[in-house]
């Protein structure tokens, strides 16, 4: 049954890395089912549905945080991944010019951070990242905020 459940994800999931899809299943779907004393032939959640989650965690519309957090949603409700990040506003942002406005944001509400920051307390770049994030209310992509911040806190070295 898991053998099944595993080969129909991964055709559910095309695009993402097998490895990926047998990851999220014995982690995050063996572990809902453990805590819940369900055999591995009665899940409630289809490949096709798991497959569909993990695919939009991999086109970085949501970030794996967020994506377990709708997968233990699906568990429960056996809503699809796509209707819950769209009713819950989890949508990840990716827009460069939405994200590069928060950096600025926050690098113009705390310049004496900005400050120490430049005096070689270089560590301070993730206390910032952490205020952008803050500011984006967890829905900026990581990586955006981190490539976007690196290269404002360098423009500013010069």
């Amino acid at each position: 049954a898991v053998a099944d459940y595993f080969e129909q994800t991964v055709q559910a999931a095309a695009g993402v890395d097998p490895k990926t899809v047998a990851n999220w299943i014995t982690g995050q779907v063996f572990g809902w089912m453990n805590e819940r004393g369900i055999p591995a032939g009665a899940l409630p959640l289809t490949p096709d549905r798991l497959g569909e989650l993990l695919r939009i965690a991999q086109r970085g519309e949501i970030n794996q945080n967020t994506a377990k957090k709708v997968l233990a949603e699906m568990l429960e409700s056996g809503k699809p991944a796509a209707e819950i990040v769209a009713a819950r506003g989890l949508r990840q942002v990716s827009d460069e010019g939405q994200i590069a406005a928060w950096v600025q944001a926050v690098l113009d509400a705390h310049p004496d951070q900005v400050q120490a920051y430049l005096n070689g307390k270089e560590s301070l770049a993730n206390w910032l990242f952490g205020q952008v994030m803050r500011q984006a209310r967890g829905k900026a992509n990581p990586q955006v905020v981190k490539k976007i911040l690196d290269e404002k806190l360098a423009d500013l070295k010069i």
